[in-house]
């Protein structure tokens, strides 16, 4: 038999300074002009994390390089200047100069399978609907993450849900013994958007180790806090992934 009890702490984090950043670059296979995310670290846990402004960021692809700019109304969000599709196939590197420092990382873009949409059913005691399933979480012949995005029939951004799910090819300890995620209630009428990530092994190796740090804690077999790992070269946090996208939109009645 095992016991684990529970008791509120205030930790205490060391107040220095940070001289690297976070770099929190996810590009996609969407047509859209890409974005990527350059911030701070915090010394304390609540705390929003500081943008980082002033930075020069390519990407080179091939023969080609793609520039980004700073966005005048969200600081820390840089978007690429003309709009850039990944495919399967092209090495793509990422140079991020910074305070007289430079960070770089390598990665490349791995295909997306065709998946089966989530299902849900109604609860009747609250008539409302529920999330039942999304994706197995063990699946050995393809290692990728899901993102589900549900608006009320009545758009209202403080409403939206948004949850992100992983298929992986192995089963960590502290995966097994986590808690039941939340379930996820949403009301008739309501649209969800389902899109599925491909991920290269070494970016599912990262999102393994982040939901060891978050989803999968609370447990007897929760893993000992540690770094994550990284692609980025030069002593900053984060990771630069590139994903190929398939998307599903679902109407729920």
């Amino acid at each position: 038999m095992i016991f684990s009890c529970e008791k509120k702490t205030d930790k205490l984090l060391p107040k220095s300074n940070f001289n690297d950043i976070i770099i929190d670059a996810f590009i996609t296979d969407e047509y859209k002009n890409q974005k990527i995310v350059l911030s701070l670290p915090s010394t304390n846990q609540n705390d929003s994390l500081m943008p980082v402004s002033n930075a020069n960021i390519k990407i080179k692809a091939g023969n080609k390089i793609y520039y980004f700019s700073e966005s005048d109304s969200l600081k820390g969000n840089y978007f690429s200047d003309s709009i850039f599709i990944p495919v399967v196939g092209v090495n793509y590197y990422l140079e991020v100069d910074y305070n007289n420092k430079k960070y770089a990382a390598e990665t490349y873009m791995l295909p997306v399978k065709p998946f089966k949409s989530l299902d849900f059913a109604i609860d009747s005691a609250k008539d409302e609907y529920k999330i039942t399933w999304v994706a197995d979480v063990y699946n050995p012949e393809e290692q990728a993450m899901y993102e589900v995005i549900i608006t009320p029939q009545i758009a209202n951004d403080s409403l939206n849900i948004r949850a992100f799910y992983y298929s992986f090819n192995t089963v960590d300890v502290s995966q097994a013994f986590a808690t039941e995620p939340v379930d996820i209630y949403f009301g008739h009428g309501s649209t969800i958007i389902e899109k599925k990530y491909s991920i290269t092994p070494k970016y599912a190796k990262y999102l393994r180790a982040l939901a060891s740090e978050t989803m999968w804690q609370g447990t007897v077999f929760s893993e000992t806090p540690s770094n994550l790992p990284t692609n980025i070269e030069g002593g900053a946090m984060g990771y630069f992934s590139v994903c190929a996208v398939n998307s599903v939109e679902i109407n729920v009645p």
